[in-house]
């Protein structure tokens, strides 16, 4: 019989048991840290509360979200972004129940805007808003904000992927759109097909909104097939909205129908989830880091990001938008004064001429910049030239 010494019985199990403890440990270590580097970013709802521009009570539910952290910087880039995108207002400066006219905002068309915080940890903050406009008719939308959390910079898509990354992704979105629309037409046909050739006047009703519907979704299918032909792969995705989940990456694509057709539209909105272990091998370095492993700063970073600094003497924040190939669009602040002044021109390979006109449309300032990595400088030309410096996170 094997006999085994009882003091290296007991050496064993030390050894065994150091192991396991310390893997046990170990891991409730990692795991507090994702949870302390999540918990770090909280946020809160605040509801709007106050009159719109003609001077109504505005009684909608209109909420946004609030974030805070002991990183200040980070929360602060977050909130301006998620205030300027969605009322084109700087976030109040720290949290309170309500928010209204007087932090410089109207909400006026807006008839409810709810949001719900969809991903929030140690890589990414990702908010969904579900916003109501009326004017002459209403409209619902949709949009969705993603964030570094360890930085609080907004993350653009384009950036994400590689050129063949980007043409992907489209080649993805485009072959489930001409699916969802022969589907819709195969069953619409099919619909008319069984129809009875001895029609009552309700059944002929019918069959001439059948053909309505064919022929919206004959046109959706042929745009489809012959879409953003014009548009390099990258520019193309500008137009896309997008929300990085925890595995996947979901891309929605509007409608083919404006309002006026919009009853006839039954495929509606398009999504297509991508997993990222399938855009593996067409992500930049930037998206690896960002959706794997590892630590990748950008070095061209400023469209569609929040960018601080000053102009002359004075503080301001400006967020500048890609609107074409060579068009930008642009808002910007004194921080002093909380008003935004909307901003449009020209730009291309890091060159910005942004023009601000009066309520009368004429010119009255513009912007020259150029930007080198975050940074972005120039000159404000108006009455006086004065010099303009702005960093983005």
């Amino acid at each position: 019989m094997f006999a085994f010494p009882l003091s290296g019985l007991f050496s064993l199990l030390n050894i065994r048991y150091f192991r396991i403890h310390r893997t046990i440990v170990a891991s409730v270590l990692i795991s507090a840290c994702v949870q302390a580097l999540a918990q770090d970013i909280s946020y809160q709802s605040m509801q709007f509360k106050g009159k719109s521009t003609r001077g109504d009570i505005v009684t909608s539910d209109i909420t946004m979200p609030f974030f805070s952290s002991s990183k200040t910087d980070i929360a602060s880039y977050i909130n301006d972004k998620l205030f300027i995108g969605q009322l084109e207002m700087l976030a109040p400066t720290r949290w309170k129940p309500f928010f209204g006219d007087a932090d410089g905002t109207s909400v006026t068309g807006i008839e409810n805007q709810s949001f719900t915080v969809s991903r929030l940890d140690q890589k990414v903050i990702t908010v969904d808003f579900d916003t109501e406009y009326c004017g002459a008719y209403c409209e619902a939308s949709n949009y969705f904000y993603n964030f570094e959390t360890q930085s609080g910079r907004y993350i653009v898509l384009s950036e994400l992927v590689t050129k063949p990354g980007a043409q992907e992704i489209l080649r993805r979105l485009k072959a489930e759109k001409i699916r969802q629309y022969r589907d819709q037409l195969r069953q619409l046909r099919l619909e008319r097909k069984n129809i009875s050739p001895k029609r009552t006047k309700s059944q002929q009703d019918e069959i001439a909104d059948i053909e309505d519907r064919i022929a919206l979704n004959t046109q959706c299918l042929n745009d489809s097939q012959a879409s953003l032909s014009s548009m390099t792969s990258v520019e193309a995705l500008t137009y896309l909205r997008y929300k990085l989940l925890d595995k996947e990456l979901m891309i929605l694509s509007s409608r083919c129908s404006n309002h006026a057709s919009r009853a006839l539209d039954d495929v509606g909105e398009i999504s297509v989830n991508i997993s990222y272990d399938s855009l593996r091998p067409h992500l930049s370095k930037y998206g690896q880091a960002l959706l794997f492993e590892g630590n990748v700063t950008l070095e061209n970073t400023v469209i569609s990001q929040v960018l601080r600094g000053k102009l002359g003497n004075n503080a301001i924040t400006m967020v500048i938008q890609a609107d074409t190939k060579d068009t930008v669009s642009a808002i910007y602040f004194y921080d002093k004064y909380r008003k935004a002044i909307s901003l449009f021109g020209s730009g291309q390979n890091g060159m910005f001429e942004l023009i601000e006109r009066n309520e009368d449309g004429q010119e009255q300032a513009k912007f020259q910049l150029k930007t080198s990595g975050t940074n972005v400088y120039g000159y404000w030309l108006g009455k006086s030239k004065l010099k303009v410096e702005l960093r983005s996170p």
